[in-house]
């Protein structure tokens, strides 16, 4: 049986490759390293979810809301930690110093 769980995680795993390759591009452009920042993107767009769900998950479990509420307030704050991710590391790259000199 495929339920919800299943597509979330499936479009998760494509946000972030295509952010991981839109990160790339963008490092890649600044003279920095494409590779590091792919995996930098993936590794937050994909870990700071898991912090994030927990998060959610504490709330809901702290303030002793029903099965459901918990539930959607595991997963809204899931794909909120994805964003966070994102931006974060479109921060941290946007920061780093090139790796090598920028020719004209």
């Amino acid at each position: 049986m495929v339920d919800f769980e299943y597509y979330a995680w499936r479009l998760q795993l494509l946000l972030s490759v295509l952010f991981a390759v839109n990160v790339a591009r963008v490092a890649g452009r600044k003279g920095r390293q494409p590779v590091g920042a792919a995996l930098l993107m993936l590794l937050f767009a994909n870990g700071w979810p898991v912090v994030w769900a927990a998060v959610g998950r504490g709330i809901g479990l702290a303030f002793r809301v029903n099965e459901n509420a918990r539930v959607t307030m595991e997963r809204a704050f899931g794909f909120g930690g994805l964003m966070f991710g994102v931006a974060v590391t479109y921060a941290i790259v946007g920061c780093w110093k090139a790796g090598r000199p920028m020719s004209p």
